[in-house]
């Protein structure tokens, strides 16, 4: 049920265009109306000793490129958009994109493309005045008369036709549950998996034998039509991109979200940064009536994540009512609460603090401990019994029994 609740949450927000990305974009060639160029604009900036450029809405790549030649439409590197060599010859990478912008022209008459394939037409990079530190590396995209060309509708709409390939298989989608072309290869990629490739990684992906079944391969193990990919994969890199919509838990990482909108923040995020006066006035909420605003029958969904080279691993994935998540949030707290006697002030403890009470160093602490924390604060569940000894066991060997270690055996 993990991928129909994303594809509901994200008719809800405001997805970018269909395989359109926010991505790093360096260099903006500028043109007039005619493809005469006004010159080059550099936007990166020297922020953590980086130059990747200013983050710009641009077309994505149907699915992830290795080889060959698969120009970027406006969003591209010096060889293809300019034909300036990197390490292989530029020639047949630049003819490439030249003819996916004709194609894109006599398909959409767009009046910024018009001018692009007239900068060609005239020289194209032999008119530019190309800075002596230009990196060829670095994507690019147009400007015509000021205007971002990747903005045009109709050019969108022209990308957009690229997503589903022909020939693609007719099957039952998993987030829609209607027949449709299915996709082999899924757009995008999930970004902010802890320790996952900085490409990405994929939530739907099988490439050995091992993991295939039935004779289906790739993203067929677990078939997907293009609207329904490009949804629930945009709907999960805004939730890991939300500060208020995910939680590290060590080597892995948590995203909740529920069925319905909610007037306040939800009460997961207090598990890792628990403030008394926050936390008091949510376990005060019932008497005083300040509840999320959500109906009782909203649920309650939280997704852990963990990377396997290019893979997410699915580690966790919770589908409770929301009244029964914040009930078992409330009782977590209730519990674990401890009275400092000289002030009387309450103390709670985050999930690392917890967990920090099972080993002599955090980093030692084994990845499932913080995800069982996390479980048993959002449904009520018992913790693992092996959780519980491993902090008895932590007291003994450091003789003497902190705050953190009583809340937790408690």
């Amino acid at each position: 049920m993990l991928i129909p609740k994303l594809v509901e949450y994200s008719r809800r927000l405001a997805l970018p265009p269909t395989l359109y990305v926010e991505t790093p974009v360096r260099y903006l060639i500028d043109l007039d109306s005619e493809g005469v160029p006004q010159g080059i604009v550099d936007t990166a900036t020297n922020e953590r000793g980086q130059k990747r450029g200013k983050p710009i809405m641009v077309p994505a790549p149907p699915v992830k490129r290795t080889s060959g030649n698969k120009p970027l439409l406006l969003a591209s590197n010096a060889e293809y958009t300019l034909g300036l060599a990197r390490k292989r010859a530029a020639e047949s990478r630049h003819d490439a994109y030249r003819s996916l912008m004709q194609r894109c022209f006599d398909e959409t008459k767009a009046p910024g493309i018009l001018a692009i394939c007239r900068f060609y037409e005239r020289g194209g990079v032999s008119n530019l005045n190309v800075p002596n530190d230009f990196d060829r590396d670095a994507t690019m995209t147009f400007r015509v008369d000021n205007e971002f060309v990747a903005a045009d509708l109709a050019v969108q709409a022209f990308w957009a036709g690229n997503l589903v390939p022909p020939g693609a298989p007719v099957m039952q989608c998993q987030g829609c549950g209607h027949r449709r072309p299915v996709l082999k290869r899924l757009p995008g990629s999930l970004k902010g998996v802890p320790d996952g490739q900085p490409a990405g990684t994929s939530l739907i992906s099988a490439d050995k034998e091992a993991f295939q079944s039935y004779g289906l391969e790739a993203s067929l193990t677990a078939p997907t039509c293009a609207d329904c990919a490009e949804r629930f994969t945009k709907a999960l890199n805004q939730l890991l991109a939300s500060d208020t919509n995910h939680v590290r838990l060590g080597s892995s990482v948590a995203v909740f979200w529920t069925s319905e909108d909610t007037a306040d923040a939800s009460p997961a995020s207090l598990l890792l940064d628990p403030q008394p006066g926050e936390v008091r006035g949510f376990l005060e909420s019932p008497r005083t009536g300040k509840r999320s605003g959500a109906p009782d029958v909203a649920r309650f969904y939280a997704l852990v994540l963990s990377a396997a080279g290019a893979r997410a691993v699915v580690r966790e994935w919770i589908d409770i009512a929301l009244p029964d998540a914040e009930a078992a949030i409330r009782q977590w707290f209730t519990r674990q609460v401890i009275i400092d006697l000289r002030t009387g002030e309450r103390r709670y403890f985050s999930l690392t603090a917890l967990a920090g009470a099972t080993e002599r160093d955090l980093k030692d602490v084994p990845p499932p401990v913080k995800r069982a924390l996390w479980r048993a604060a959002l449904t009520g569940e018992r913790m693992p019994s092996s959780l519980l000894s491993a902090a008895v066991r932590r007291a003994r060997a450091d003789g003497q029994v902190t705050a953190a270690h009583v809340s937790l055996i408690k």
